[in-house]
């Protein structure tokens, strides 16, 4: 049942405690009490020196503690909750300790907030782990709703849709994606409004519907604008270039391309240059200029590269090597 209970903006802040406690810190709590009990034990029987060596233990686990949970904080904070299927989540070099923790925390019984299992299940999908994701995020939209949390219902709603999607079911993943959109709606937040309807439109195009996929991404990319998300802008212009490419209307194609490829070039987004380039390189082999083929494509593969950037490289390495086949005929 869809919840009604609306939000002027996601407030995530105070759900995302237990006890007072934040996710990291039971993630750390569970792991330390058994250490900390043997130390207590010896602690209480010892002698004078042993116990001042035991109170120099406790001050180092004391410190280990909060060092280990800054780090989940921190690695954690760099995650979005919301999943955009243009612009996916980095792998931090933390994750695998926060993953640990996660899983450990829940087999002991203990609390991590859906915020945090959207976060961590985002990161999986990345890395291709779409049923250990799947899993966090059904964890996460069971609590959500527990928790009557409108705003994290639909993230959970949106982001399983994505998973339906890369697994082929697009009738699914409409319908998660389109009830997700609904309560973006109600509950005011833009962003979030704007990558669902992307989303949307990434999978009517799969769909061949390119008319309806052209109308969502066009509205996503207003949103975008309205709120100053440049990196969801870029994304909107290059989805409605590769729209356009699709219709056989290549001039178009190349103008939102290169809109999408100066403004990932002002932000740095790197993977989007690189994403961005491959595709206007495509577009002139299929115009037949293979000489500016081969150069925004090198150029592509450059960046990811340089960048140790996996997505798309394949797709791109295999345009070069047929264009240097066919300037060899």
């Amino acid at each position: 049942m869809r919840r009604t209970k609306t939000h002027s903006k996601i407030q995530t802040e105070d759900k995302s405690k237990f006890l007072g406690l934040t996710a990291a810190w039971w993630m750390v709590v569970l792991a330390i009490i058994p250490i900390v009990v043997t130390i207590w034990l010896a602690f209480r029987n010892g002698s004078d020196t042993e116990r001042e060596a035991f109170q120099q233990q406790v001050q180092q686990q004391q410190a280990q503690i909060e060092k280990q949970s800054e780090l989940i904080n921190k690695c954690l904070a760099i995650i979005s909750i919301v999943l955009d299927k243009d612009n996916p989540p980095p792998v931090p070099d933390c994750f695998d300790t926060v993953e640990i923790a996660v899983k450990n925390a829940i087999e002991q019984g203990g609390y991590v907030s859906a915020a945090d299992l959207l976060k961590v299940a985002n990161v999986l999908f990345t890395k291709g782990n779409l049923l250990k994701a799947m899993s966090y995020y059904e964890v996460a939209l069971d609590q959500a709703e527990q928790r009557h949390d409108s705003t994290l219902i639909a993230v959970a709603k949106g982001n399983i849709g994505l998973i339906y999607s890369d697994q082929g079911d697009l009738a699914t993943a409409l319908n998660y994606l389109q009830e997700a959109l609904e309560l973006h709606k109600e509950i005011g937040y833009r962003q979030g409004e704007a990558s669902t309807l992307g989303n949307i439109g990434l999978i009517y195009k799969a769909q061949g519907d390119l008319a309806a996929a052209l109308k969502y991404h066009q509205q996503a990319l207003a949103i975008h604008k309205e709120v100053g998300y440049r990196q969801g802008e870029a994304s909107q212009l290059g989805n409605i270039g590769l729209i356009y490419k699709a219709q056989g209307n290549l001039a178009a194609a190349l103008k939102y391309l290169q809109e999408a490829l100066e403004l990932h070039e002002e932000i740095g987004y790197r993977q989007g240059e690189a994403s961005t380039l491959g595709n206007i390189g495509l577009i002139y082999s299929d115009q037949g200029d293979l000489a500016a083929a081969l150069k925004y494509l090198t150029e592509a593969l450059s960046i990811l590269d340089e960048h140790g950037l996996k997505y798309g490289r394949d797709i791109i390495v295999h345009a070069i090597d047929e264009i240097k086949q066919k300037q060899k005929e």
